[in-house]
């Protein structure tokens, strides 16, 4: 049976663990995507950050996804 799910980041275990395959989940907030060189430069800033700050708790989550690449 799916049901729908109503979430907003930053997204917790808690949020995740209650969602199964199939679900329906709206995501509502501010959500930034960027492509693989850009997560290359951010991610040091993100760990800098973090160790001037103390705060590891930044929000902040990655998502890796292959695409295959384009025929040549």
């Amino acid at each position: 049976m799916t049901k729908e799910s109503h979430l907003s980041p930053p997204l917790k275990i808690e949020d995740l663990d209650q969602l199964s395959i199939g679900d329906k989940v709206f995501i509502s907030g501010v959500i930034y995507t960027a492509r693989d060189t850009v997560i290359m430069v951010f991610l040091p800033v993100l760990f800098v950050l973090a160790l001037l700050t103390g705060n590891t708790q930044t929000g902040f989550s990655l998502v890796a996804q292959s695409t295959p690449s384009k025929a040549r």
